[in-house]
């Protein structure tokens, strides 16, 4: 798995292709252009070597480097980069698994129920979206590959190829590792006003994104930082369980406690609720975690309080968040709304990404809260059920269903045993967070549906088709 470049005919064809692309557009440009737009012509350069590298190493890498710069996804350009790294890189593994595949691959392959489903989920949500004009939008475009689902679908797809040894998953488990740290220490950096600790600058601007008096990291939005907050501790927990290398297990606990006290710097009660019954949850059902049901639980209580303790302001803020009725009011109000768009067209909804568009006439003034508007819904369930009526949300939601839940049911191998715990503590938060907000960011979902499709790598519906990737 060291960086090299192998003599393969698609890795020279693939640089000699980007080759070309830049030398042509250069040449458009011009000498005069050429000077104005040097910061475009150096990402170029940086994009074929990119290309390169990740052609030549195993896919794991690619997969794994695009889910940790889905974290910034859609602030791309607050950064200075002209293009969407995290899109890159997860098509250059598409690219390199396709390279790796046996020739006959095609040949053995048996399609699964679970293929149906997200198949055809996939292709409701698309002919919605053409349908009612979304796709020349670009929020409705990036709707679809983020929010409901199209990228983590593939992700889903090739994950039992892409990580089906334990040195592949062992790559994924490390960037997570290292995103939980990021992560912690930023929602730190934010909730204490170490402004010097806090990257990207653009997360400390007010003016981008929202929740800016919260610890929301590179998402500039508290829910999504919560939920991967979480999922990262659940991955360094994995390290705490079974470390590879002795050093891991205190790595893994310092990076736990901090995701852990990242949660309670989101200020986000959703988040909170949705940590406590994941932790819960988790603790109950796993047999291997129940007799440190009491250690982690008093942990957790010690590792809040003394940040209540010691950091100014927290106690006022969190009691502010735990009194604040207005988005509980928003929530209502936006649900409310949803409920009465799908009893209005119950089978195939408004269309794609048209809540915001065409829920304006279906709120209504309630006999117990005030009548307010956030633009879109507070939960994903009713957002899918409101703009793809009962069949498109079916379809996606008995994807859902079977992509992660069979193999919660279904008792792994030794060596994905703890994997199935972190799926399991993963999607409860996952399930809990998507009543309570929109998750609009494309990580919460890309890690989950990747977690889940790793535990399909031994499931006897794939072993029967799947191919192993050629060494890299």
């Amino acid at each position: 798995m060291s960086l090299r470049l192998p003599a393969h005919p698609a890795v020279a064809l693939g640089l000699v292709a980007l080759s070309a692309v830049l030398a042509e557009s250069v040449g458009t440009w011009g000498p005069g252009a050429l000077a104005l737009s040097p910061q475009r012509a150096a990402f170029l350069v940086v994009a074929c070597l990119l290309a390169a590298v990740a052609l030549a190493n195993d896919p794991a890498w690619s997969f794994s480097g695009a889910l940790a710069a889905s974290m910034f996804s859609g602030e791309w350009g607050q950064l200075g980069i002209p293009f969407p790294l995290d899109r890159l890189l997860f098509a250059l593994g598409v690219v390199g698994v396709v390279v790796r595949l046996p020739i006959r691959w095609p040949s053995r392959l048996r399609v699964g129920f679970v293929h149906w489903a997200i198949g055809g989920a996939a292709l409701f949500a698309v002919v919605s979206a053409v349908v009612d004009g979304a796709l020349s939008d670009p929020h409705g475009r990036f709707a679809l590959l983020d929010r409901f689902g199209l990228i983590p679908f593939l992700s889903f797809l090739l994950a039992p190829v892409v990580f089906d040894t334990p040195q592949r998953r062992a790559i994924l488990l490390g960037f997570l590792g290292v995103c939980g740290a990021y992560l912690g220490v930023t929602a730190l950096a934010e909730i204490t006003h170490a402004r010097a600790l806090v990257w990207p600058g653009y997360i400390l601007d007010a003016s981008v994104g929202i929740h800016s008096h919260r610890a929301r990291g590179p998402f500039v939005e508290a829910g999504a930082m919560g939920l991967a907050l979480w999922s990262c501790a659940v991955a360094a927990m994995m390290y705490v369980a079974s470390p590879p290398r002795p050093w891991m297990r205190p790595a893994g606990i310092v990076v736990a406690g901090l995701c852990t006290l990242g949660v309670v710097f989101t200020l986000t009660r959703a988040i909170w609720v949705g940590a406590a019954i994941s932790a819960v949850v988790t603790l109950l059902v796993a047999p291997e975690l129940r007799r440190f049901i009491v250690p982690a639980l008093l942990s957790c209580v010690l590792l809040v309080a003394g940040a209540l303790a010691t950091i100014p302001n927290l106690r006022h803020q969190v009691q502010t968040r735990e009194e604040a009725h207005a988005s509980v009011w928003d929530r209502l109000n936006s649900n409310a709304a949803a409920l009465r768009m799908l009893e209005a067209r119950p089978l195939a909804g408004f269309g794609w990404d048209s809540f915001t568009d065409k829920s304006p006439p279906y709120y209504q003034i309630a006999a117990t809260y005030p009548l307010s508007s956030v633009g879109q819904v507070h939960n994903v369930f009713l957002s899918n059920a409101a703009e793809l009526g009962i069949v498109g949300t079916a379809l996606w939601l008995v994807s859902l269903l079977v992509a992660v839940g069979r193999p919660l049911i279904r008792p792994p191998p030794p060596e994905l045993r703890l994997w199935r715990t972190g799926l399991l503590a993963i999607a409860v938060m996952w399930c809990v967070t998507a009543n309570f907000a929109p998750l609009a960011n494309v990580f919460p979902h890309l890690l989950l549906w990747t977690w889940a499709g790793v535990l399909w790598a031994q499931s006897p519906e794939t072993v029967r088709w799947r191919p192993r990737l050629a060494p890299a």
